[in-house]
């Protein structure tokens, strides 16, 4: 059995288990032999440590290929490697709880003529669910927990003002009145300028920063509050077609060097790796994203977009 927990991203575990065999097999390819006449009789410390590898390898990819689906970053701890014997042991109750709900998937696993098996994959079902909820988009379960969480600080923030809203009142009152009546009453400190001590009295004047509440949110309002004008035949051109163009970089080159080219030639652009790439829509930029690979194509996650009224304009 392959433990392996998510670290980054989601929650939970998941469970790998291989036949012994397979296994066998598997770590016997990795370590250069040919699979078929050099299987170890017995699992040897590096042979775990092998399949833990190749494990952690699939594993890296699967959460890759989650990573993209969920729109965030994914990433799994190491694996730990145990072996099972099917008749007597259990799983380590640290990993599964003998009494947990289980789900409980089946792959086939191929591996030219020498393997055709299963790999029998396990996660506990209230992380099974989580994971089908976000793959779905639906997060209402998190939302209900999240207000109830809120309401509930909230309300002893509230409860804790209105009990020690009252001591601050006569305490404070006295202390003013007091620090005031001090230099009156006091001929000594009449005769020393020193008031640095009355100067503290003003901070109550920090209420007013607390009170500035000129937030705008102007780049949230739609088109028309903006007074944008918004074509009123939109409709009859969504259908059309426009070419999509992502544009890695740029750079000028005199001609002759231009005419000097040849298989091999090396041009620098005048992006920087790592940097975003601008999406053209018939040439006008509409957006800003990264490189991502899906299966074995290129593709681009829109990281930033220009602002519709900008879109609307270069239409």
């Amino acid at each position: 059995s392959v433990f392996i927990k998510y670290s980054v991203g989601i929650d939970g575990v998941n469970l790998l288990i291989l036949k012994e065999e397979d296994v066998k097999i598997i770590t016997s390819l990795m370590l250069g032999g040919d699979g078929q006449s050099d299987l170890p009789e017995e699992l040897t410390e590096m042979h775990l440590s092998a399949i833990s590898e190749a494990m952690n390898q699939m594993m890296g990819a699967a959460s890759t290929s989650l990573s993209e689906m969920l729109g965030g970053k994914i990433d799994i701890t190491p694996p730990k490697v145990n072996r099972v014997v099917r008749q007597g042991d259990r799983l380590n109750p640290e990993i599964l709880s003998p009494d947990e709900e289980i789900m409980c998937t089946s792959f086939r696993m191929k591996v030219g003529d020498l393997i055709d098996s299963e790999i029998m994959q396990i996660l506990p079902i209230d992380f099974a669910r989580v994971l089908i909820d976000k793959i779905m988009g639906n997060d209402y379960s998190e939302e209900e927990v999240v207000e109830e969480a809120v309401q509930e600080p909230v309300q002893a923030q509230q409860a804790q003002q209105v009990e020690q809203a009252p001591p601050p009142t006569p305490v404070q009152q006295p202390a003013m009145q007091q620090s005031m009546m001090q230099p009156q009453m006091d001929p000594t400190m009449m005769q020393q300028p020193y008031y640095p001590q009355p100067q503290y009295a003003p901070m109550p004047q920090m209420a007013p920063p607390i009170q500035v509440q000129q937030a705008q949110f102007s780049s949230f309002d739609s088109l028309q509050s903006r007074n944008i004008q918004v074509p009123e035949n939109m409709d009859l051109i969504k259908d059309v077609m426009l070419q999509i163009t992502v544009e890695l970089g740029k750079t000028v080159k005199p001609i002759s060097e231009i005419l000097d080219f040849k298989p091999g030639s090396i041009l620098e652009l005048d992006k920087v790796v790592g940097e975003s790439l601008d999406i053209l829509a018939n040439g006008r930029k509409i957006a800003t994203g990264e490189v991502v690979v899906i299966d074995e194509n290129y593709g681009i996650r829109i990281t930033d977009i220009v602002k519709p009224d900008k879109r609307l304009q270069s239409i």
